[in-house]
């Protein structure tokens, strides 16, 4: 068995997709590769009394601060400026804890006076068992309650990676550009889609050779829309390969599950958002699918199957949406 290439998570760590970073490895077109990254504060929180000095240190005092730090670049070879480059998620596996907590002056809670509790600070961590695989890449979450004599809640794990993408065409872009600016593309950002996961192929524009692979900010799991604005955020592993699209352009990143297809979208509003989402599809069924204008139009709206999914909704800014159609309505 061939050893995996393996990008290691160390200081100093990155927090933007540049082109100018020198590549971490060299891949060939489907080559398995590893990359470890590390939690969405680059591992300053280790312990409950950690949390009051996270504000005092250099990342979160730089504007924009430097949180969500991604690993990389991978250089793909074979990828082209103009191609899209086709991201084989293999494996996700979170470390054995994550961890929420409650931002002052960040969230939707923030200023309400009728939930004083949820206006933080505050920190929680969730242990990681392993599941039948002998990892925690399939297993479970223990949420500890306030109540002590309570047991803790437990769930199945559903890692995925909440900020990935490769370098964008000429500016140096924060890791945690994503939902909330003006700027973003189809190179990637960062997105808090719990879709992309574990057995998925993520659909990226690249705009230089090799690509420029990045990734971080794993999630050991998520609800929908992601409440608070954190996650069950651990640091972790992720194993990757990597395909090809010749001299083909996407209007935005994409996302092909094993049984259905998902067009990504950021930004607010978030009606907008999803109105762009859905227009984005439709292109896609046309163009690869041989739909009709028309009736992709009528079929999106009659269809029980196509999904709205509301990764990201923070007001006003934070917005990730994924609009959602099943496979077994493309080869009829």
């Amino acid at each position: 068995m061939v050893k995996r290439q393996r990008v290691t998570s160390v200081k100093p760590y990155n927090y933007v997709f540049d082109q100018k970073i020198p590549p971490k490895i060299r891949v060939k077109l489907g080559e398995e590769f590893e990359v470890e990254t590390e939690d969405a504060i680059s591992g300053h929180l280790r312990k409950p009394e950690d949390y009051a000095k996270i504000g005092k240190t250099l990342e979160f005092t730089r504007m924009p601060s430097e949180t969500n730090p991604i690993n990389g670049p991978v250089y793909i070879e074979g990828v082209e400026p103009r191609d899209v480059l086709l991201v084989d998620i293999l494996d996700i596996v979170p470390a054995e804890f994550g961890w929420t907590c409650v931002v002052p002056d960040f969230g939707p809670l923030k200023y309400d006076a009728r939930w004083p509790k949820c206006h933080g600070p505050s920190v929680r961590f969730i242990k990681h068992l392993p599941g039948p695989s002998g990892t925690t890449s399939d297993g479970k979450a223990q949420f500890p309650r306030d109540d002590p004599s309570k047991p803790p809640f437990e769930w199945n794990l559903a890692p995925f990676f909440g900020t990935i993408g490769v370098a964008p065409d000429r500016e140096a872009i924060s890791s945690i550009t994503g939902p909330y600016v003006a700027v973003k593309g189809a190179w990637g950002g960062n997105w808090d889609a719990r879709d992309v996961k574990k057995d998925t192929k993520l659909w990226l524009q690249a705009y230089h050779k090799g690509g420029l692979f990045f990734v971080g900010d794993l999630h050991a799991s998520q609800g929908d829309g992601e409440w608070t604005g954190v996650a069950n955020e651990s640091p972790g592993l992720g194993v990757f390969k990597c395909e090809v699209l010749k001299n083909t352009r996407i209007s935005y990143p994409r996302i092909e599950k094993k049984d259905s297809i998902v067009q990504l979208n950021s930004g607010r509003s978030l009606d907008r958002a999803l109105e762009e989402a859905t227009t984005w599809l439709m292109e896609w069924l046309v163009k690869d699918y041989g739909f009709d204008q028309l009736e992709c139009y009528n079929f999106l709206s009659s269809c029980p199957d196509f999904r709205y999914n509301i990764y990201q909704m923070i007001s006003p800014d934070h917005y990730t949406v994924g609009v959602e159609i099943p496979k077994k309505y493309l080869s009829c």
